[in-house]
């Protein structure tokens, strides 16, 4: 994707976590969690407009087998619907961890499952997003 902000995604079926980097890909920041409904295209259209993003790392839910996860057929749906909506193209990203690494971090800081819900997104899409930047540079 090379330079430019890009979004970390972290799908969800209630919710969405955002994350953005810097147009350099240095720093990753969790945004916001967005809900799965039907206002989440409105509600990216305005996060993409604030932010000017040129690209998207999407977590692709894998077991730890390695097999394709149970939505995976959902999620495609969506990354095609956001292909669609704003023409930003979209990597994939092994998110394999990333949601339980992040509830365990934030437990180990004190927090409790249930008020850390959308964080524990948000942090699975910063952990997507520095994966995706990192493969890339590798690449």
């Amino acid at each position: 994707m090379g330079f430019g902000r890009r979004f970390g995604i972290d799908y969800g079926a209630a919710r969405i976590g955002i994350a953005v980097c810097d147009s350099e890909g240095l720093v990753a920041t969790p945004v916001t969690t967005l809900q799965n409904d039907r206002n989440f295209f409105e509600n990216f259209r305005r996060l993409q407009s604030e932010y000017g993003a040129v690209g998207i790392y999407l977590g692709r839910p894998k077991q730890l087998s390695g097999q394709v996860g149970t939505i995976q057929g959902e999620i495609e749906e969506f990354a095609d619907k956001l292909v669609r909506e704003f023409n930003l193209p979209i990597s994939w990203v092994d998110e394999r961890l990333t949601s339980s690494g992040a509830s365990q971090a934030l437990r180990e800081r004190g927090f409790d499952s249930k008020s850390s819900k959308g964080l524990v997104d948000q942090l699975a899409a910063v952990s997507i997003l520095e994966l995706g930047i990192a493969l890339e540079k590798n690449a």
